[in-house]
């Protein structure tokens, strides 16, 4: 059993807001190198897609005009924020457009949009780690000096912000049934040209494995409501075991405790664990080593989605909205009465579902037969609902 823990990047969370925004020129080995291309192909290849026969002509800012995009959301919402983001910035150029993010996003932010000028700015009802909280007045007169800002975070506080300013905006308004990537799409869109959503989110073909010799198992999602069991996940690593698959224990540094547990009781069997500490380059190159990666809701599944597929059980979540996006991606849900969960019910109330009937209901030998399926023959799973490629589903794009 092999034990794999990366370092952390540095967050760059200086006590000067002013000073965490990054100079826009691309360093000459970078993460975003080594994964897309130079950032002159990534544009070329980005903006054929966008400039399709049935695209729209976008809406001019100027050719001095500045762009301002608010995402100070989650890590698992900044990667679905992903095709947006690089449309916007592939129509107005990387060097005219700011990304407003947490201090608990900013290293990834740097991975995935290696160049763009980042403002870290906290807003503690959505930040976990809270270190710049800009006053409003200021930040209302910062946006203001931009020409044009996308909101791609649907919130109250944040909706109460951009309906202040006096510049021209837009900002995202979706529902429960349609994929986060969709609804960002179609706010954008109404000020650039239609892209490709698939061409946007990840340098490589993404498909289902021919041959499946390694598959991860991320064990925890960070919230308790939406855990498989434990006991669950053991016996599924037993199951695939038996089918001389390699086992990866996958998760966050407050995660090592269930990977030991699992890891002492799959004993000589082969595995290893791969703990995340920050550093995603490192851990997204061994993970792609990895096949397949079985999960639950949470960060982790969303990172893996950039280079692997998912199977996502989803349970007490919005799940057509914010499963991982990927079009060889399995959705597994049992779908009782009250499914989907909104989870958040409103402003000021939580979803507190002690049962997780949703949950509970899928079982080992169940899960373990999908990653047996070749992603198409569901043929010999029953009692679930089983969806592929489902943020795909509205424009297949």
């Amino acid at each position: 059993m092999n034990y794999r823990t990366f370092t952390p990047l540095d967050p760059r969370c200086a006590p000067d807001a002013r000073k965490n925004e990054v100079d826009a020129t691309p360093h000459s080995t970078s993460p975003f190198q080594r994964w897309w291309g130079t950032p002159e192909v990534y544009r070329d290849v980005h903006r054929g897609a966008a400039t399709s026969s049935d695209a729209a002509d976008g809406v001019q800012v100027g050719d001095q005009g500045r762009v301002a995009i608010l995402k100070p959301d989650g890590r698992a919402d900044l990667i679905l924020g992903t095709p947006a983001i690089r449309a916007v910035c592939n129509h107005f150029g990387q060097d005219r457009v700011t990304l407003y993010v947490g201090s608990d996003t900013t290293s990834l932010a740097e991975f995935l949009f290696q160049g763009l000028a980042r403002r870290v700015v906290d807003f503690p009802h959505l930040s976990r780690c809270v270190r710049q909280i800009v006053p409003l007045g200021e930040l209302l007169r910062e946006l203001e000096t931009y020409d044009l800002v996308f909101s791609l975070c649907e919130d109250l506080t944040l909706r109460s912000v951009i309906n202040s300013l006096r510049t021209e905006t837009e900002q995202i308004v979706g529902d429960e049934d349609s994929h986060e990537t969709l609804i960002q799409k179609n706010a954008v869109c109404r000020r650039i040209p239609n892209y490709s959503r698939t061409s946007m989110f990840s340098g490589r073909q993404i498909l289902w494995p021919e041959r499946i010799g390694r598959v991860g198992l991320v064990l925890q999602s960070g919230d308790p409501l939406t855990d498989w069991p434990l006991s669950n996940w053991l016996e599924l690593a037993l199951l695939l075991a038996e089918k001389q698959i390699v086992i990866s224990l996958m998760g966050e540094p407050a995660d090592l405790v269930a990977a030991r547990f699992v890891s002492r009781a799959l004993g000589r069997r082969p595995h290893e664990i791969l703990t995340l500490n920050g550093n995603v380059t490192d851990f997204l190159e061994s993970a792609e080593e990895v096949d397949l990666v079985v999960a639950t809701d949470g960060f982790l599944p969303h990172l893996c989605s950039l280079s692997t597929p998912i199977v996502s059980l989803q349970g007490p979540t919005p799940w057509q909205r914010t499963t991982p996006f990927g079009s060889s991606n399995l959705v597994v849900i049992t779908k009782p009465p009250c499914s989907p969960c909104t989870h958040l019910i409103g402003p000021l109330e939580l979803n507190v579902c002690v049962t997780r009937e949703c949950l509970l209901g899928l079982t080992p030998k169940v899960v373990c037969d999908l990653v047996g399926s070749g992603g198409v023959d569901f043929s010999s799973v029953s009692g679930v609902c089983v969806q592929r490629g489902l943020s795909h589903l509205d424009d297949g794009l």
